[in-house]
């Protein structure tokens, strides 16, 4: 479990654009980097984009098996929630993965997400939920192939 204060999440987020901030459940439960912004659609709706990392994986071509490399792919997972009974916000899942960069990284940095945020103002995030198709990724054993 990673510790954050508030001074270092306060930092984190004025480092973003757009309103993003850093997913503070994620990150102090797993250790992971990623970046979400909410988008009321009405007072029981909303989307969340979420800018995160994703491990590589290539198919090995004489066996068909999936293989991890040290690359990572830059995604822009974007999930619809809806308001539950009792005033709380029930996620119903990933509608959409888009690629944000036609190239995999090196290295998963906090400032280089913090970065692309420039880029997704209001109008871009809609063009990504309405004018991209979505990527497939290979994930771990699994291959997901998200249809529109």
């Amino acid at each position: 479990m990673t510790n954050l204060t508030r001074v270092q999440l306060a930092n984190i987020n004025e480092g973003c654009s757009n309103n993003f901030q850093l997913d503070v459940k994620n990150f102090i439960a797993n250790d992971v980097i990623q970046l979400v912004k909410y988008v009321d659609i009405n007072e029981n709706e909303r989307l969340e984009y979420c800018l995160c990392y994703h491990r590589k994986y290539n198919i090995v071509k004489k066996t068909g098996k999936k293989k991890a490399t040290n690359r990572y792919l830059v995604l822009l997972k974007i999930s619809k929630w809806k308001r539950g009974d009792i005033d709380i916000w029930v996620d119903n899942g990933v509608i959409k993965v888009v690629k944000v960069l036609n190239k995999a990284v090196d290295h998963q940095y906090l400032k280089f997400l913090q970065k692309l945020t420039e880029e997704l103002t209001d109008d871009k995030l809609l063009y990504y939920l309405n004018e991209v198709e979505n990527v497939e990724i290979i994930k771990g054993d699994n291959i997901e192939n998200k249809g529109n």
